[in-house]
């Protein structure tokens, strides 16, 4: 993986009494090659550009002097060579040729550099014929054909097909068929060179949440979580509602990591919720100086704590003081008045100026409700 192509290595067993050897490596690393030229042979729907582009594996160029530093640029890594071969498939497939065949890699090795050939055999490309989806008799076939996107006659794409089979299991799952499952069956006609495709969907039971547990928030309450969740206990089951809870509980700003879970529980049709954190300092203090032509020598500094006493509130406070002029501030927000989704937050500002004839104080007080 380092470029040693030509490294020659030997070794020397030698005795070393009752029943041991020692092994004496004997090891010329030679010139360190670079790749010079990726060489693929048959194919014709794809560039070489193209295939290259979804590769680790990249060629001697320029950059390479400095980008090598960092990811092997210019190098030849069979392991990491093998990987990028298994992704050129997948790429033929998006784009109809189900069938394409990619050889081993040949490498031709000169004092100039390493060649790698790889033959490919990309065979014919495949169109969508019929589609069709089983299983539910009552469902709305329009509103779930408008989540397809498979369309008879366009380019069969496997990643389409593995998209469609997860937008269609998302449709059940947010609408409480917790075991809801999508099978692709797939029927390929080498003649008319379509690939019909039928979606067989197996609902299951409706589910519910019997309970919601909080794991991990040694500082902040229950209810500073809670109140963010987008499902609640006894309602139906949601997959949406899931994925959007976890969303709410990482904006707070509260935690390093946030895990939303169901499991099925003993009982049937009933999920456990489970909603996992590592809290993070919530903490922050700024200090700072400087030389103002009016003031002097400025010192400022302000500190804040985002979810006070783990309520979820929010203190703040800060202050600037020069020679002449002197700030202070503190602010209180209360995110959630009367466990409501209005907000309120009320600051109150201090400041006082000198002039050579006079002095000015200023005291304000400010509230807002949102």
């Amino acid at each position: 993986t380092k470029g040693y192509y030509l490294a020659d290595v030997k070794y020397v067993l030698e005795p070393m009494g009752e029943g041991a050897v020692g092994v004496n490596f004997d090891v010329v690393e030679g010139k360190k090659l670079r790749l010079t030229k990726i060489d693929f042979i048959g194919n014709e729907a794809l560039s070489d550009s193209q295939l290259e582009k979804v590769m680790q594996t990249k060629t001697w160029g320029v950059t390479s002097y400095v980008s090598q530093l960092w990811d092997n640029s210019g190098l030849y890594a069979e392991p990491i060579f093998y990987q990028d071969l298994d992704k050129i498939p997948r790429l033929y497939m998006d784009d109809g040729y189900i069938r394409v065949a990619i050889g081993e890699p040949h490498v031709d090795v000169t004092e100039d550099g390493l060649t790698v050939s790889v033959d490919i055999v990309e065979g014919p490309q495949f169109l969508v014929g019929t589609v069709d989806i089983l299983g539910d008799e009552s469902m709305d076939r329009e509103h779930l054909f408008g989540l397809v996107e498979l369309e008879p006659g366009a380019v069969f794409s496997r990643s389409t097909l593995s998209a469609d089979v997860d937008r269609l299991r998302g449709y059940y799952a947010d609408r409480g068929f917790f075991d809801a499952s999508v099978a692709p069956i797939t029927n390929v006609d080498p003649e008319k060179k379509e690939i019909s495709t039928q979606f067989e969907v197996k609902k299951g039971e409706l589910y519910f949440v019997e309970g919601i547990d909080v794991n991990g928030n040694m500082r902040t309450a229950d209810t500073v979580v809670r109140r963010q969740l987008a499902i609640g206990e006894g309602e139906m089951y949601s997959a949406q509602a899931i994925a959007l809870s976890k969303q709410r509980v990482q904006r707070l700003g509260y935690f390093e990591e946030v895990e939303v879970q169901a499991k099925p529980t003993d009982e049937p049709n009933r999920v456990a919720m489970s909603v996992d954190v590592v809290e993070r300092p919530t903490g922050s203090f700024s200090f700072g100086a400087g030389v103002g032509s009016v003031d002097g020598f400025i010192v400022s500094g302000s500190i804040t704590q985002e979810n006070l006493f783990g309520t979820g509130r929010s203190l703040s406070a800060g202050v600037d003081m020069g020679s002449q002029n002197h700030n202070y501030f503190i602010r209180f927000v209360e995110p959630f008045i009367f466990n409501s989704a209005a907000s309120l937050s009320g600051t109150v500002n201090s400041a006082e100026s000198e002039y050579n004839d006079f002095n000015e104080e200023q005291t304000g007080f400010s509230i807002s409700l949102g």
